[in-house]
């Protein structure tokens, strides 16, 4: 049988079965309807007129049919689902929710697919919609064929059969991002569940992880290169299609401190794959360039299906010392020290930090001209193919532009609270590698001005160098440069105030200054509160009239 053929037969009969379970009907049941509405319409045909003499005995007969339908289950469902045996030598049936043992034999692929028809359908119905069904890989080839140590896939199983797509992905930026996120839920101090529901359902990409518990200390989590393909590729269809689509890239490159999809489809290339999308052709064979109008993200991050995912400026669009267009540019050169220095890359004295390694490793910045210069040119050539080198080259110089001036702005940031560090107006948190602003601290950072810098680095940088890369006016200038601008005045006005004031830091163990005025402001009002009803009282007795003489 040809194997389109055969996928939409399949499609087709899984999805039926999939409908009949949500009913609450069994393969079983459902093989009896039309055995039963076939008997109905024969004996309508052939024998109408005693129907009608003797309706009553027809319907107690349909109820008895019903009754033994419903009592025959059990045997029939026995004889359509594989049965094993326990090490107590007791048979064992998987159906539905039904409290059972746990199987413990070894499985064939077309036994899974048998079981879980009835127990997991919709699972199934989604596996038969895709091209692991059509090429017969089945359940046991990524889970394994022991039910006592199944397997949840990473790239290690997807490998065997995608060398080319999983080796680019261990080499890019996506497979070290669970690893990369847990140093800062360390400093952040996150429990667990607050890493599982919020970045670790994005940075899982790069987990090889378990089933359930994938904290960043369960074992197995993270001590391999990750390839959780899954994330863009959504169990258990592992469409193509999907993962080629921006919407498959807009659950974590979203939001605060990334928006790119946003910025993506609010701009001319968005505009034209949300107005004629569906006009594009999403199979185009692998290792083939975008065949369709406008770009859309793997366009230019994964040309030709490459895995790699990486760019020239990377997330926070800072450099090696000395690396691509710092080289030539002694302020550039001088920012984007400061820069790495805020994050604890490089020492306050500017040489190699305490996360110059993790910087390194987790490929944060680009470290040698060599690299940038190739990514770069890469990217380049991937815009001239629709549009001319003339008008490439210009757009790339203002991209750089924007870049540079963002840089600059966030240094500056840094150098105001660096002030504040030098000269002990505020005294140097415990947790911090040094006596400098740490910008990875976030959310935790200690004083209201190192909020406004790490916002400055993690939501309005970002913003607006990405910005300018992906074609987002608003987001460059509005949700980007303004919001440097004005907060880089607040903090200049804040910082002055606080050298005026001196150390705000109380000593370890004692309660911020503003909590504790807040305190007293508290404890005052509650007085004056007080004094105030009791004058009252006063003055209601003092106010009443002498008593009336009888």
């Amino acid at each position: 049988m040809d194997a389109g053929l055969r996928s939409t037969i399949a499609k087709a009969f899984y999805g039926l079965n999939y409908s009949t379970s949500i009913l609450s009907l069994s393969p079983s049941q459902l093989a009896f309807i039309p055995i039963v509405l076939g008997a109905l319409l024969v004996g309508l045909k052939l024998g109408g007129r005693w129907l009608s003499r003797n309706r009553g005995l027809v319907i107690k007969g349909l109820a008895l049919v019903m009754i033994l339908m419903l009592a025959s289950q059990p045997i029939l469902l026995s004889s359509a689902l594989p049965t094993h045996q326990t090490e107590d030598n007791t048979s064992v049936l998987e159906i539905g929710a039904e409290k059972i043992p746990e199987p413990t034999g070894i499985y064939k692929g077309t036994e899974c697919i048998a079981c879980h028809t009835s127990i997991t359908p919709g699972i199934v119905a989604q596996w038969n919609a895709s091209k692991h069904a059509s090429a017969g890989v089945y359940c046991n080839a990524c889970h394994g064929s022991d039910h006592t140590a199944l397997i949840w896939p990473t790239g290690e199983q997807c490998q065997s059969c995608h060398p080319t797509q999983v080796d680019q992905f261990n080499n890019g930026k996506h497979h070290l991002a669970w690893v990369s996120m847990v140093p800062v839920a360390k400093i952040l101090g996150l429990d667990e569940s607050t890493i599982v529901k919020g970045c670790g359902l994005c940075h899982r990409i790069g987990s090889s992880g378990n089933t359930t518990n994938w904290g960043p200390n369960t074992p197995g989590v993270a001590t391999t290169p990750g390839s959780k393909c899954d994330v863009c590729h959504t169990r258990h269809t592992f469409s193509v299609v999907e993962a080629r689509k921006p919407e498959a890239c807009s659950n974590c490159h979203m939001g605060f401190d990334h928006p790119a999809y946003e910025m993506y489809i609010g701009s001319k290339h968005g505009i034209i794959y949300s107005t004629r999308g569906e006009q594009y052709n999403w199979t185009y064979p692998y290792n083939e360039r975008w065949p369709n109008q406008a770009p859309v993200c793997i366009t230019c991050h994964m040309d030709k299906g490459n895995h790699t995912v990486i760019t020239a400026y990377g997330f926070y669009a800072i450099l090696g010392p000395n690396v691509g267009p710092t080289a030539n540019d002694t302020e550039w050169a001088q920012d984007n020290a400061e820069v790495l220095k805020g994050l604890g890359v490089l020492t306050p004295e500017g040489q190699p930090g305490l996360l110059f390694d993790f910087a390194k490793n987790m490929r944060v910045a680009r470290l040698s001209t060599e690299e940038f210069t190739r990514l770069r040119t890469e990217e380049m050539d991937i815009c001239y193919r629709c549009h001319s080198t003339v008008y490439i080259n210009q757009q790339f110089k203002h991209y750089d532009n924007v870049t540079k001036e963002s840089i600059h702005l966030l240094a500056e940031g840094v150098q105001i609270v660096a002030e504040l560090y030098k000269d002990g107006v505020i005294q140097k948190p415990a947790s911090y590698p040094y006596n400098y602003p740490f910008m990875l601290a976030f959310y935790k950072s200690p004083t209201p001005i190192e909020q406004d810098l790490y916002l400055m680095l993690e939501e309005w940088h970002n913003r607006m160098f990405m910005g300018a890369f992906h074609q987002s006016a608003d987001y460059m200038h509005w949700e980007g440069f303004a919001p440097m601008q004005e907060h880089l005045v607040r903090m200049r006005a804040e910082a002055a105030l606080m050298q005026q004031a001196g150390p705000t830091r109380p000593p370890e163990g004692g309660l911020p200054i503003s909590e504790v005025a807040a305190a007293a402001a508290i404890i005052i009002a509650l007085a004056a509160i007080g004094v105030a009803a009791r004058a009252e009282r006063r003055a209601r007795k003092t106010s009443k009239p002498p008593p009336k003489d009888e």
